[in-house]
């Protein structure tokens, strides 16, 4: 891995996990036929159909819930890009392929610089400032939203909770830890005694 590097690897690896991830939501010919139901539910007033659609979004379908906690940064600016182009509930994840490498080069690049294989990732202090307080936000909602206190509570709460959490820690990790395990250079022997 000296060689290659988290920075060059993370971004191809996780790429590629996230085209399969689309891949796999493309429709496909044999299933078609049973994605639409031959009965649909109606309410009827005065004699006229009316079709019923709920007001809740479908819940996430288990490969959506994969891309969400590998790429929640990424996803949450595709959904700005989804809204505007429609209400497809895979947009977000086509819009969110060509934003995979930028993130995951970020994490690789944090790990590069910890494993000492390159100088460390050194965030700004005004960079630092402004990015901590709403990180330290957005953990706390998320960690309040996985418990049993909140109670808007959807088939999908923990998944984005977990995701918000995970991503949140992370940032704060990449913030705040700019030092290094080993010095760039360094031999492993050097480490042992």
């Amino acid at each position: 891995m000296r060689r290659i590097g988290f920075r060059r690897a993370l971004p191809i690896l996780f790429t590629l996990i996230h085209i399969a991830l689309v891949w796999s939501t493309v429709p496909d010919a044999s299933r078609s036929v049973n994605a639409y139901p031959l009965y649909q539910s109606v309410s009827y007033q005065e004699g006229v159909a009316v079709p019923m659609k709920g007001l809740e979004p479908p819940p996430l379908k288990p490969v959506q819930k994969m891309a969400l906690i590998l790429e929640l940064p990424v996803m949450v600016v595709a959904m700005i890009g989804a809204a505007m182009f429609g209400q497809n509930e895979t947009m977000w994840m086509y819009l969110s392929i060509p934003l995979v490498p930028f993130l995951w080069y970020v994490v690789g690049r944090w790990l590069d610089g910890l494993a000492g294989l390159i100088a460390p990732l050194r965030v700004p202090r005004v960079l630092r400032v402004l990015l901590t307080v709403p990180v330290i936000m957005v953990l706390g909602i998320s960690v309040g939203g996985l418990t049993p206190l909140y109670h808007h509570r959807t088939s999908d709460s923990r998944w984005v909770f977990t995701g918000l959490v995970l991503w949140s820690g992370l940032a704060l990790a990449i913030v705040f830890c700019d030092r290094t395990l080993k010095e760039p250079g360094e031999s492993p022997e050097h480490l042992r005694g």
